[in-house]
């Protein structure tokens, strides 16, 4: 690697901590939040692939998926969901918090070192990011649909 590399990696890490003293705060859950966060890493993924004829079926990246779901699992499982003046919050615990930054930092190292390995590497490890965002939200929408329904008992008494 050489110093352009490890700039890169710098200002990836200093990326990382503002990312994870945001990600420490409540956020709200609603269907627009939810949809959006969902949503924009498939239509990136899509618009690299076309843009520059990149493929991301292969074996590889349908493993990663899987174990992104395993993760997201996890993550969702971990998030708390809860109201606030009658409005569904959650909050991402600190496991979610590190093991992001860790796994993020990691695929960053990773790209950094393996150098032009190709935008198809790239997209072979944004699945994981894929399979993390579906099965976290879904379990966030989830625990958001209990919550809400408290919410509908708490205006309805």
């Amino acid at each position: 690697m050489n110093t352009y590399n490890y700039v890169i990696l710098g200002i990836i890490f200093i990326l990382i901590i503002w990312q994870i003293l945001l990600f420490r705060k409540p956020f709200k859950v609603t269907k627009a939040s939810v949809t959006r966060s969902v949503i924009f890493t498939p239509i990136i993924m899509v618009v690299y692939a076309f843009l520059l004829n990149a493929s991301i079926l292969n074996p590889a990246a349908w493993y990663l998926f899987l174990a992104g779901i395993v993760i997201g699992f996890f993550y969702g499982l971990f998030t708390k969901v809860y109201l606030v003046d009658l409005r569904v919050m959650a909050k991402r615990s600190n496991f979610y918090i590190a093991f992001w930054g860790i796994v993020y930092l990691l695929t960053q190292f990773l790209a950094q070192y393996l150098g032009s390995g190709g935008v198809t590497l790239g997209l072979t490890l944004m699945m994981l990011s894929l399979g993390i965002l579906l099965a976290q939200y879904g379990l966030i929408s989830l625990k958001a649909l209990v919550v809400s329904n408290q919410k509908k008992q708490f205006t309805t008494k």
